[in-house]
């Protein structure tokens, strides 16, 4: 990932002593708003995404739908990340890899964000 800079930090998820900051800070924030199922923040309703009802079906079968709601929630959700290009690709043990190019908003370099899901 490159180095951006932008003034948002948070606790990084696998330690909760350790920050993340910049691009990871905004990768972390896709990966809270694509792993959450909406209705579950009972503060925010409409926060989340319906992800987790694409993950258990063929690919070939899932591919657009879950490239149009990866899409629209992070569009909606992180203005901070403008989303130019996602596809799917496989993992080591049958796991789905999301993956997102885009632009930090009011930036020309390109990011790409893999996310194991």
């Amino acid at each position: 990932m490159k180095n951006i800079t932008t003034p948002n930090w948070q606790v990084k998820l696998s330690d909760p002593h350790a920050i993340v900051e910049d691009i990871n800070d905004i990768a972390q924030c896709i990966y809270i708003i694509l792993a959450t199922i909406k209705g579950t923040d009972p503060l925010r309703p409409e926060f989340g995404s319906d992800v987790y009802l694409w993950l258990d079906r063929p690919m070939q079968a899932t591919a657009p739908g879950l490239i149009y709601e990866v899409h629209t929630v992070i569009e909606r959700w992180e203005p901070r990340f403008t989303v130019e290009r996602v596809w799917l690709s496989n993992s080591d043990f049958d796991k789905k890899v999301i993956n997102i190019e885009g632009r930090v908003t009011g930036s020309a370099a390109r990011v790409e964000i893999n996310l194991n899901i």
